[in-house]
């Protein structure tokens, strides 16, 4: 709701809605107007439009581009009314980096970050491309409470980007597709994006979907908790475990077209649980035995562009221990509220 179209006839009846700049350049959006939010009837008008939303097609929210833009009460506003018009919730989605924006009516917030994050590892974003490690973990330091993704992000990235499939490959996009499902963000799609019935799980889409199954079906891949596990190829592959309070899972990928040895350093709250109770390989649904070659360490071979997703079952004493690891972000719903949105 901060600009529109031109041509857009509203423009031509109420002219007093937009924003004059007296020439002087404030943005590089030259081909949009800017809507005079300084103006209450420009609040009235935009919810208005809203509620036709609401009204006639049962939308459950949408998107705001930019809200940065737009006076921090106007969405507070906007939502007691949307919401008194929808008479439940309604779901808001700030297009947005910056911080805070929760406080001011917006339910999850868009900021691209896992978009740039993933080139920094495929090719760099100055290149050379960056260790995944390091990418990863920074990533997680950085990540939101109610940071999100696209759910097909790594196929369809933003509307305004190329996708990760076209860059990059299926192998990257499905490596991609592991850390997109496994940290803490919130599954989005967008409008023209609903490709679900693909059932070719070797495919980059079926990949995806079957990642998206799995993280449904455990929570400890839908876990705000991360903890990153060192090991000896940070330059080449990421690792990290996710805790839930039934289980924990081991999380490796590695982003290089080489294979590659890991020695995996594992916290010592998570040595009881991936030691002596049962761990399943969730993509192949089959038991493994880990190999261990030190009191704390385990080793595993990854092929090219290869991926692990193992978890074990939390029990008693084990769940005592793992209870003392922090939560990087507070405890939010993993997914998002809304079945339809407008953007």
């Amino acid at each position: 709701p901060n600009h529109a179209s031109p041509s857009n006839e509203v423009f031509y009846k109420h002219p007093e809605f937009l924003f004059a700049d007296a020439g002087i350049p404030r943005s590089q959006w030259f081909d949009v107007v800017d809507l005079d939010y300084a103006n209450p009837d420009v609040w009235k008008f935009m919810v208005n439009v809203a509620e036709y939303w609401i009204r006639e097609f049962d939308f459950d929210g949408f998107g705001i581009d930019v809200p940065d833009l737009i006076p921090r009460n106007f969405f507070r506003y906007m939502k007691h009314r949307l919401i008194k018009a929808k008479g439940g919730d309604v779901f808001i989605l700030g297009e947005s980096s910056g911080n805070g924006i929760e406080k001011w009516g917006m339910d999850c917030r868009y900021g691209f970050l896992s978009f740039f994050q993933m080139k920094e590892i495929f090719e760099g974003v100055i290149p050379p491309p960056k260790p995944p490690q390091r990418v990863i973990s920074h990533l997680v330091k950085r990540l939101h409470p109610n940071e999100t993704w696209e759910a097909f992000g790594p196929l369809g990235a933003n509307y305004g980007l190329k996708r990760h499939i076209e860059t990059y490959g299926d192998a990257l996009t499905k490596c991609s597709a592991v850390i997109m499902t496994t940290l803490p963000f919130v599954p989005e799609v967008f409008a023209g994006m609903e490709i679900f019935e693909y059932r070719d799980e070797s495919s980059a889409i079926g990949f995806m979907i079957k990642m998206l199954n799995l993280r449904q079906r455990h929570s400890a891949l839908r876990s705000h908790n991360v903890q990153m596990v060192e090991h000896d190829h940070p330059e080449i592959a990421c690792a990290y475990l996710k805790h839930a309070r039934n289980e924990i899972a081991l999380v490796i990928v590695n982003f290089r077209k080489s294979e590659v040895k890991l020695t995996l350093s594992i916290p010592t709250n998570a040595i009881a649980p991936l030691k002596f109770a049962p761990v399943k390989d969730l993509l192949t649904g089959k038991p493994v035995r880990l190999e261990w070659v030190g009191k704390n360490e385990i080793s595993i071979k990854l092929p090219p562009f290869g991926v692990v997703l193992y978890v074990a079952p939390l029990r008693g004493k084990n769940y005592a221990v793992l209870s003392t690891v922090p939560h990087f972000t507070q405890s939010h719903p993993n997914t998002c509220g809304a079945s339809t949105l407008a953007t």
